[in-house]
């Protein structure tokens, strides 16, 4: 707890908390060392997360400072911290203040080869907003998501992840120097044994067909 405001309240604040901490370094900190490998209570790891989810994204500045906290905490092999990490990292790169996201590129996209559903979805879904933010990025962030044959899942649960892609191909392909290849990909996924993923690949086509 720091001041008045407990972090592991259920009914915490969740806004109010954000704007505190991006004034209080000591409140901050505090969030930090909630999503870290270390803190196993489920409660205050959740809030530390959503808190500080809003607070990169709404002053991703006070972050800059934490970006090698940020990025050893992709590095971790414990899959809470990991989570955390991806989402923080993406709003501060979607923002432009991220600490050097190029020099941590693969560290962050081969996250994709690893074989938890949640974090692989999850960083697929991502992906398209840090490709928005990233214009240059582009052609390496689409040759990552359509390696997602790649991973170690089996076909059922490959095919739920690339619904995850289509969604991120959806946010930047108007701008995306690989067009063809995008379109491709997501033409193969008409015939997806998801269901989700084969709307998703409906979708993007009616909506992209010109």
């Amino acid at each position: 707890m720091i001041g008045k405001i407990d972090l592991s309240d259920r009914e915490i604040h969740l806004e109010a908390a954000a704007e505190a901490a991006a004034a209080n370094e000591s409140l901050l900190l505090e969030l930090l060392q909630g999503i870290a490998p270390e803190n196993k209570k489920t409660q205050l790891r959740y809030n530390c997360f959503r808190i500080l989810e809003i607070v990169s994204a709404r002053h991703p500045d006070v972050l800059v400072p934490h970006w090698n906290f940020l990025v050893d905490l992709l590095k971790s092999r414990y899959d809470p911290s990991r989570y955390s990490a991806l989402h923080i990292i993406a709003n501060m790169v979607t923002a432009g203040k991220d600490g050097g996201f190029e020099a941590i590129f693969d560290l962050y996209f081969d996250l994709l080869e690893e074989d938890n559903l949640p974090l692989v979805a999850h960083l697929a879904g991502l992906a398209g907003k840090i490709a928005l933010a990233k214009p240059r990025m582009q052609s390496r962030i689409t040759e990552k998501l359509l390696s997602i044959d790649q991973t170690h899942f089996n076909n059922e649960r490959n095919e739920l992840i690339k619904g995850y892609a289509i969604e991120s191909f959806d946010e930047y392909f108007e701008y995306a120097p690989d067009k063809e290849i995008i379109a491709a990909f997501v033409k193969d996924q008409i015939h997806s044994s998801s269901p989700k993923t084969r709307k998703k690949a409906a979708d993007f086509l009616s909506k992209w067909s010109a």
